[in-house]
């Protein structure tokens, strides 16, 4: 049943990206377009290094709402390699991370998550880009923030408060793309309009 809704979602995860170009649209206008799992969705593996209520998640797990905030703050969309940028933001900007960590997190994603969850080595590149845009942040532990507080603010404050700037973004999507030239997320990332 799971593999059959993960499918059936793929279609709608594929055209789902918010870019850089939303501004002053609030953070809420933008989550209540945005497709996405249920908990009850999400396969073990993912649920054992991501999800706040694992024993054993990694630093940086954080809450599917709190996910597709960071999602949105940072433009990316739903793929794979969007998500392994998504994911290493999180990881870099949490002050708890070490190494073996990242290590972890990438031995899982490359070999034990489900196919609609699993990363290609290609997509580490996103993920260390992420990690390292994350861990530069001022702001730090952007898992534990509540992004309810900020719903109803425009995307750039928000982005603002969070010390996420469009133009770095815009700088990490030329490197992103330069590494990574030919996949479907690639193609999209020069879109800065």
């Amino acid at each position: 049943m799971v593999e059959k809704k993960l499918h059936q979602y793929q279609e709608i995860l594929e055209s789902w990206y918010p870019g850089l170009q939303e501004q002053s649209r609030t953070l809420k206008d933008i989550i209540n377009g945005m497709p996405g799992y249920e908990q009850k969705d999400v396969p073990f593996f993912v649920w054992l290094l991501e999800n706040p209520k694992s024993p054993i998640a990694m630093p940086g797990y954080i809450s599917l709402f709190n996910h597709d905030c960071i999602h949105i703050l940072l433009g990316r969309g739903l793929l794979p390699q969007d998500e392994a940028f998504v994911i290493g933001f999180t990881m870099g900007n949490n002050s708890k991370v070490r190494n073996y960590h990242c290590s972890i997190f990438k031995f899982f994603s490359l070999y034990l998550y489900p196919p609609n969850f699993k990363l290609q080595k290609r997509d580490l590149f996103a993920f260390e880009l992420g990690f390292k845009y994350g861990r530069e942040r001022t702001v730090r532990d952007i898992n534990k923030i509540d992004f309810n507080e900020y719903c109803q603010l425009p995307i750039r404050e928000v982005r603002d408060k969070m010390n996420i700037q469009r133009s770095d973004l815009i700088e990490m999507r030329k490197t992103e793309h330069g590494m990574i030239p030919d996949s479907n997320e690639s193609k999209r990332l020069l879109d800065f309009s």
